[in-house]
């Protein structure tokens, strides 16, 4: 029978103690606890004070099982170059494939005659999707990422031989969720800082931003369905190479998982509401203007190229923003300066609202995005430091499904798009009313 750490042992493990054995020395009858040194009192307060996450413990170098909520351990394995490139192409190829919906609405709405509560319900299952796939990051992410990317290439297969894309849009949206959700784990665990994720969310920014005009080049060339085949090639072959890579590696990191008895909304018990709420607000903003902007500059500004210019000007501003976090320093502008970002959301929002001119519409979504980028990123790790879990990917992904449908049904309801715009709009001023009561440092407390 082998030993086992206790999960206090594997606290004091972490700050240099030498940890308490349990198991057969105890049962054999010899004196544990006079072999190893045991914490005292001040060495106990100083665990409790320093408030550490849960680490999974280890003993000579391999994880001990039995623990029923494993999470990131303390020595993590190194990442080499090659799997870190191919992780930043899945996330890169899941930015492109989450915005083409949104890039191809005018072409879908007129391919299969939708009207805007019709395409409104297509991006709801999309985003919605997204949110169950955050639900479905179950057992070994390597894995789940290999595994959801030829669920994707069925949900685009699937879409093109259809002429009712709401359910191939949730399909789709599952698997981009899970894939996204399983990733971000992944790269938190092997990776804590929050400008990690910042930079992460960068290479996804850039498939953001390269899906307009992408897309927009590919329909010149063929339908709707070609493009939706040129995805399913591409997941078809990123989830093989994913599989094989997974049964080569040596390591394999699971997600983290709550009890077996515990509630979905227990994986968020000590994160402070404000901080919940603004987390899953940043990305319904950000799908309801990329779903909708640029449907909504072609129906205002009447012109092709500031229909493909809109959400690729929406994307740059996201895109420059979170490249800031390359930049020295990144981790502490975060801490003190992200408060003002929502203001900048919520300038842009309100300027799409204001009669347009094109180039005013170009620097409003500019605005929107350079405010957006390293909201959600930053907001997620600071959640994460507190308790990691997918619950949070879960609601920001309901969020996500919930606004552009909003936004939809608002403008069904008005016959005015410019109407529905105004979701965004009041989502942008809910988040920075939230921003100010959202702490900024761990240390200052947990609720």
């Amino acid at each position: 029978m082998p030993t086992v750490l206790s999960a206090e042992g594997a606290l004091y493990t972490s700050l240099g103690q030498r940890p308490r054995v349990s198991g057969p020395l105890e049962n054999e009858g010899l004196k544990a606890r006079s072999i190893i040194p045991q914490p005292t009192r001040v060495q106990k307060r100083f665990a409790h004070r320093a408030n550490l996450p849960p680490i999974a413990p280890r003993w000579m170098g391999h994880p001990v099982h039995g623990l029923t909520n494993p999470t990131q351990p303390h020595t993590l394995p190194q990442v080499t170059l090659r799997n870190k490139l191919w992780t930043y192409l899945g996330f890169w190829a899941t930015g492109v494939s989450l915005i083409m919906p949104g890039a191809m609405l005018p072409a879908i709405t007129h391919a299969w005659h939708l009207t805007d509560r019709g395409a409104g319900a297509m991006l709801f299952c999309v985003y919605f999707g997204a949110s169950l796939g955050a639900l479905l990051v179950r057992g070994t992410l390597q894995r789940l990422i290999a595994i959801y990317s030829l669920l994707l290439c069925a949900a685009a297969l699937w879409a093109s031989t259809t002429t009712w894309p709401q359910l191939p849009a949730l399909i789709w949206g599952m698997g981009l969720g899970t894939v996204m959700t399983s990733t971000s784990i992944l790269f938190k665990q092997q990776q804590a800082s929050a400008a990690a994720l910042v930079r992460l969310n960068f290479v996804w920014a850039i498939g953001a931003l390269l899906a307009p005009a992408l897309v927009t080049q590919a329909l010149r060339t063929g339908s709707p369905r070609g493009v939706l085949l040129s995805f399913a090639g591409f997941w078809a072959l990123y989830g093989a190479i994913t599989w094989l890579m997974s049964r080569s590696s040596k390591t394999q990191i699971t997600a983290p998982r709550l009890d077996a008895n515990a509630s979905m909304l227990q994986g968020l018990r000590g994160v402070p509401t404000a901080l919940i709420i603004a987390t899953i607000l940043a990305p319904g903003i950000e799908a309801a203007c990329s779903g909708w902007l640029s449907t909504y500059a072609d129906r205002y500004a009447m012109r092709l190229a500031i229909t493909i210019a809109a959400p690729s000007c929406f994307w740059a501003g996201l895109l420059l923003s979170r490249a800031m976090a390359f930049l020295p320093g990144a981790d502490r502008y975060l801490e003190t300066r992200w408060r003002w970002l929502p203001l900048l959301v919520l300038a842009g929002t309100a300027g799409l609202l204001l009669p347009l001119q094109s180039a005013w519409m170009l620097t409003c979504a500019f605005l929107v995005g350079f405010g957006l980028g390293p909201l959600y990123p930053a907001l997620l790790s600071k959640v994460l430091d507190r308790r990691q879990n997918n619950t949070i990917f879960f609601l920001a992904g309901v969020a996500s499904s919930a606004l552009p449908w909003l936004t939809g049904q608002v403008s069904a309801f008005s016959h005015s798009l410019r109407w529905g715009m105004v979701v965004p709009v009041l989502g942008a001023g809910t988040l920075f009313v939230l921003a100010f009561g959202v702490e900024t440092t761990d240390s200052n407390g947990q609720d």
